[in-house]
């Protein structure tokens, strides 16, 4: 039977052009689908604490050996302090951080010798990656002052003390090595001492780091990075 050639190439066409839309309009949904973003791991080394103000302590964590089945550390208390506010903002805003006792036990088995140590932004990236983190926060207690004033008048002798706390905060994409946010902050707090009353604090030091970084769960720039 001979083949109508007009007939085969109308079909022929009619089919390409029918696989061509069915092709246009998968890429067309395709498009219009929102670009899913790999949930982000976040993780928070003792921040470098470069102030006169210290606060020296030391812990054991187990290492899981026969050999040495704990070890012990010594770390800044302040250098803490950060790391466990800001800790608290990323849990409390839905994200999430690396525990820390996987951190104890990786620094423990690999070449970090301290937690100190993790300062160094070289050491803290391998640390990251190792964890499966994809963003680092890194950050230093710059410097802590405080500032006096006195009044005295109308039968009233009073001093009044600011402790101000400077923090400098970076957060590094663990991929990239890029800077995606930096910030530097001040919190303080106020005492008043007169003849009549006074106010204190349990630690001046402690309450002027948290007003200083408690911004950040406002930050809608720092939120983006640990969504």
């Amino acid at each position: 039977m001979r083949i109508n050639s007009p007939q085969f190439i109308w079909v022929s066409t009619s089919t390409s052009c029918r696989i061509l839309f069915g092709v246009t309009l998968v890429l067309i949904l395709l498009l219009n689908i929102p670009f899913v973003h790999a949930e982000s791991v976040v993780l928070i080394p003792p921040f470098e604490n470069l102030s006169k103000y210290k606060a020296i302590s030391s812990y054991r964590t187990n290492t899981g050996t026969h050999s040495e089945p704990s070890r012990s550390y010594t770390i800044d208390r302040y250098s803490e302090i950060p790391r466990n506010i800001i800790e608290d903002i990323i849990i409390n805003k839905g994200g999430k951080v690396v525990e820390r006792q996987r951190i104890d036990s990786i620094v423990l088995e690999g070449d970090f010798v301290t937690m100190s140590g993790l300062v160094e932004s070289s050491k803290a990236l391998k640390l990251g990656k190792m964890l499966g983190a994809n963003t680092i926060i890194q950050g230093s207690i710059v410097e802590i002052r405080t500032k006096e004033t006195a009044f005295s008048g109308y039968g009233i002798h009073r001093k009044t003390r600011h402790l101000i706390a400077s923090l400098r905060l970076r957060a590094i994409d663990i991929e990239s090595g890029r800077v995606v946010y930096s910030k530097t902050m001040d919190g303080q707090v106020v005492t008043t001492r007169d003849n009549f009353s006074s106010t204190e604090y349990c630690d001046e030091v402690y309450d002027a780091i948290k007003a200083a970084l408690e911004p950040l769960s406002d930050d809608s720039n720092f939120l983006k990075i640990i969504k």
